[in-house]
């Protein structure tokens, strides 16, 4: 990507952010001096960073910022008023930018399509790089998460295309300008920050409008929500998913060898084509419909994408195959909202049907727990346990009024005895240690540091 900055060295306050990581690689590619800092916490973006060469100190103090930085890159999990780096660089003058308004001047040097929805939007945008990038587009991407293919979450291409994960949190919205979009879903999420469903649907309804006239508006049309909020939008709108009435019409298939799943999409009433993926889940046959939605439209061959989502391995913690232990499966997700449970645990019985689940789960803040605490019990109580790790307090939320007791009190109300809370990450590890078998699988769930439980179990396995 060719970036029209006038600045050659740039320091991310808060890089191992997933996005903050992303960004960071793609100017580093491009011979921009990059550092940055962050806590000692371990993210899975410590190994891309640390391949790259970028160097990044794990705390934070104003001695981190070089002499001769130009301009500050920061994480909103960072305020200008409390971060001893931030206070020190803009007591200097040094130019400072947050991490969406940085990620929305690059939104407008590109063909950029934003991937927008309050579920499965780290996935599509995945997909559909990979997909251009097979297809030999050579796209430029920003992805919340490593991309099993590429063993990072960026590209940095010469092509016409820019595809970035669009995160609603804070608004971040009002930062971009996209060319396209594409809409997953709409439900409610981040409590802390929109008080309503309403405020966040509105949200969604001011970003549509960004779209241009000559842009594109992909929708699922399984989702009544997203459907209605685009209904009004200023750019052409293309529909897809499992509904009758979707212009790209997914008709599941009996599945092909050696792949996860395999289905057909027609356009109107023509087959367009047969697709084969390596992830799992119906919501993953509306991730690449989405895909193949787009793509078609923009004359990319049905060969490629055939080939582009066929080749598409996944992403980091989305279901991902961690390894085994005790002939145990271990696997990882990030879901951390009731619906992206429940998603994923239905891809991991249509998966591995005979086999019994253990779901170890970290609430990821205070607010959301509470919000959804129904909805957690509900998608949780799917499992045939389920082990509660304390809820993981982030950079924003420190404290609540809820703990991930009060999920386990409600599920061993209606299946006694069928979940415990175990507090922290050793003693999760402990009791899996002594009760895995071949006919056992452990899931691991949540956006915090959850992952490590199946880390440490396979650093002393059977």
């Amino acid at each position: 990507m060719h970036t029209q900055f006038p600045y050659k060295k740039i320091h991310f306050v808060g890089i191992k952010g997933a996005g903050m990581s992303a960004l960071a690689q793609i100017l580093h590619s491009h011979n921009i001096s990059i550092t940055g800092s962050d806590t000692k916490e371990v993210f899975f973006s410590d190994v891309s960073l640390r391949r790259s060469g970028i160097h990044f100190f794990e705390r934070f103090s104003k001695d981190n910022i070089p002499a001769d930085a130009e301009a500050i890159v920061y994480s909103t999990a960072y305020q200008i008023e409390t971060n001893e780096e931030l206070i020190y660089a803009q007591s200097k003058g040094i130019v400072l930018f947050s991490y969406p308004e940085f990620l929305g001047i690059l939104t407008k040097q590109k063909l950029s399509i934003a991937v927008a929805g309050t579920h499965g939007k780290t996935t599509v945008t995945a997909m559909l790089a990979h997909t251009l990038l097979s297809a030999k587009k050579d796209p430029s991407a920003v992805v919340g998460s490593t991309v099993l293919n590429w063993k990072e979450g960026s590209l940095s291409g010469t092509g016409h295309h820019f595809v970035f994960e669009a995160d609603e949190y804070q608004n971040k919205f009002r930062f971009y300008a996209p060319w396209s979009l594409i809409l997953t879903n709409i439900g409610y999420d981040h409590s802390d920050f929109f008080p309503n469903q309403e405020s966040y649907n509105e949200t969604f309804s001011t970003f549509i409008k960004r779209i241009p006239p000559h842009g594109w508006i992909v929708v699922c049309a399984d989702d009544i929500q997203a459907l209605k909020i685009t209904e009004k939008a200023l750019s052409h709108r293309i529909t897809y998913g499992f509904h009758k009435d979707s212009l790209y019409r997914i008709e599941e298939m009996p599945c092909k060898k050696s792949f996860s799943q395999t289905f057909c999409v027609k356009k109107g009433k023509k087959e367009l084509g047969i697709f084969s993926l390596h992830v799992s889940g119906k919501h993953n046959m509306q991730n690449a419909t989405a895909v193949i939605a787009f793509c078609d439209t923009i004359g990319i061959p049905i060969h490629d994408i055939v080939f582009g989502l066929s080749d598409f391995q996944g992403t980091a913690r989305r279901m991902e195959y961690v390894g085994e232990y005790n002939k145990a499966i271990i696997l990882d997700d990030y879901a951390h909202h009731p619906e992206e449970i429940q998603a994923t645990l239905q891809a991991i019985d249509q998966k591995y049907p005979k086999k019994e689940k253990i779901v170890v789960f970290q609430p990821h803040t205070f607010s959301r727990t509470k919000e959804f605490l129904e909805g957690f019990t509900e998608s949780l109580s799917k499992a045939d346990a389920v082990l509660l790790l304390d809820v993981y307090s982030s950079a924003r939320e420190i404290s609540g009024e809820i703990s991930s007791d009060d999920i386990v009190r409600l599920i061993n109300k209606n299946y006694p005895e069928k979940s415990a809370n175990v507090h922290t990450i050793e003693n999760a590890v402990d009791l899996l240690r002594k009760s895995l078998d071949k006919n056992t699988l452990v899931v691991t769930m949540g956006a915090g540091d959850v992952w490590q439980v199946g880390k440490k179990l396979l650093q002393n396995k059977k």
